[in-house]
């Protein structure tokens, strides 16, 4: 039973989803990378990509989310970079990022926005006294 276990795991591929790239900011579009690793089943041109992206409770449209596959340090290690047209208004962002045709791998990530950095404030220059 072993063998034939062992047997079928060096027969499978598998497409690997890895880490997401890129910030979550408040009132700014969400914009990620995220690297991918084909295996010899799979061809960039054929990922069938597709993500659900949620704010909270409330689901981005897919019309406001693209997809495109960017080249990656090698050809079986393209990138997604997933982009929203809608700025992040809620501190929880979910993704749900699929990819391949035949065997589809799933991942999700949950990321926490926060506020961009302000710019630091300067102050006034000190007002010189009048001559009087």
């Amino acid at each position: 039973m072993g063998l034939l276990l062992l047997g079928a795991a060096l027969q499978s591929f598998a497409l690997t989803i890895g880490r997401p790239n890129g910030n979550a900011w408040i009132g700014k579009p969400l914009d990620l990378v995220v690297p991918l690793e084909l295996d010899r089943s799979e061809r960039g041109d054929s990922l069938c990509l597709e993500a659900d992206v949620q704010q909270g409770d409330i689901r981005v449209d897919d019309k406001r989310v693209t997809l495109s596959l960017d080249p990656g340090p090698s050809p079986d290690a393209p990138r997604v970079h997933l982009r929203t047209t809608r700025a992040i208004e809620e501190p929880v962002v979910t993704v749900k990022l699929t990819a391949g045709c035949v065997t589809k791998s799933t991942r999700q990530y949950v990321l926490l926005a926060d506020l961009p950095e302000a710019p630091p404030v300067m102050a006034s220059p000190p007002r010189l006294a009048a001559p009087g």
